[in-house]
């Protein structure tokens, strides 16, 4: 009795997480300004929108070109850094950001000594308890010069 009891449970649960799922067509992500020219160490302050979700995504900024190595798991991208990043890990560049919610993030992204283009991304996630119910990205490219 009481497995069926905890099977139907369960089953219940998992008709329950594709309920509220938004569609995918209707997702949009973008980053404001979509690009911008910023000096050698310069910052360049980043407004984000995330629209076409049935839920508040979850957010992640990080850079496209960030390396995901040990020490820097983020791909240059941190929520509240408690320290300044390291350039030397982050040779293109870092985000930081102080929401992980929300449909109007906002981010600084901070420039390293090397002029170049870099490309900061914004992802918006929506779960349904630890179902990965949509994802969307927008790009900003930004130019570094000296």
């Amino acid at each position: 009795m009481r497995l069926s009891v905890c099977l139907a449970c369960f089953l219940v649960m998992l008709s329950g997480c594709k309920e509220g799922a938004p569609s995918v067509s209707a997702l949009s992500v973008t980053i404001a300004p979509a690009s911008a020219t910023v000096t050698a160490y310069g910052t360049q302050d980043l407004s984000g929108s995330a629209t076409g979700f049935t839920a508040t995504p979850t957010i992640d900024w990080y850079m496209q070109e960030g390396p995901a190595t040990p020490a820097t798991p983020t791909n240059c991208g941190y929520l509240n850094p408690a320290t300044t990043p390291s350039l030397n890990d982050c040779i293109y560049g870092y985000v930081t950001y102080t929401s992980d919610q929300g449909t109007s993030p906002t981010a600084v992204y901070h420039a390293p000594s090397t002029p170049g283009t870099y490309h900061v991304v914004l992802q918006a996630m929506q779960f349904s308890g630890f179902i990965l119910q949509a994802v969307k990205t927008g790009t900003a490219e930004i130019v570094v010069t000296q």
